[in-house]
């Protein structure tokens, strides 16, 4: 019965069964919470995050399970394998975790968790040392439909991290454009982009800049990129075409 099955499970006596199988048949029994407790006894990691998400729905024990495994790899794997799932039910705690993941920042592993007992040491578990955290890049298609955390994450990484690749830049860039044809917000993402262009630490490219610009008809935006790189043409062009006589003629007279 239940019972003898749980003492049976539970017991502190000598492994005399394999853990893998004993974990499958739980889970096919329905047994989730025996087979949850199986595999965190035994550090089958991905086990316990299967487990969790896929039986359970317990979205923020998996969550929390995985800030405090003892690698960066073994972390970046579930993310690689569960990350649109926890960020479709805990958008605002997985955008915190990894943003702390890739500022290597996260939680401190869990003394408890040890490599898996049960499977042949890899390379990746031999100096945890040599390990780097995810590139922040590739991470964006986590956030598909959450415009508001992507904006978020990829603040934080500019912020903690000035010389994240071009690809960062260009996808905030585009977020804030794309944000300010709301008109309650339209103000302070025009600001948010003239502040970026005006960065010299920013590592946007200037072309793909441009084209966005372009695109979405922010007129500060193009003339800034035009006059860095000599194109007083565009910009006369650009304030013509706008009607902004005045600041024409000063261009002139320039």
């Amino acid at each position: 019965n239940v019972h003898k099955l749980e003492q049976f499970i539970r017991s502190d006596g000598e492994l005399n069964f394999d853990v893998e199988t004993a974990i499958k048949v739980c889970r096919q029994a329905t047994y989730y919470d025996d087979a949850a407790y199986l595999a965190k006894k035994f550090n089958q990691y991905d086990w316990y995050v299967h487990i969790q998400i896929e039986d359970k729905q317990d979205y923020e024990a998996a969550l929390d399970y995985i800030n405090k495994l003892p690698s960066l790899q073994k972390k970046k794997e579930n993310i690689k394998l569960f990350g649109k799932h926890l960020m479709d039910h805990l958008p605002e705690s997985m955008t915190r975790f990894l943003i702390e993941l890739c500022t290597n920042e996260s939680s401190s592993p869990d003394p408890d968790m040890e490599p898996d007992i049960l499977a042949p040491m890899q390379p990746d578990d031999v100096d945890t040392m040599m390990e780097y955290p995810p590139d922040p890049e590739e991470l964006i298609p986590l956030f598909v439909n959450r415009n508001d955390c992507l904006i978020e994450f990829l603040e934080a990484i500019v912020l903690k991290q000035p010389d994240a690749s071009s690809q960062v830049y260009n996808a905030l860039l585009e977020l804030y454009l794309r944000d300010s044809q709301n008109e309650e917000r339209r103000e302070m993402r025009t600001k948010q982009v003239v502040d970026m262009l005006q960065n010299e630490q920013a590592r946007y490219d200037p072309d793909h800049a441009l084209l966005l610009m372009q695109l979405y008809r922010l007129q500060p935006g193009i003339v800034i990129l035009c006059e860095n790189r000599g194109l007083y043409q565009h910009v006369l062009d650009c304030y013509i075409e706008n009607n902004d006589t005045r600041y024409a003629v000063c261009l002139l007279l320039q």
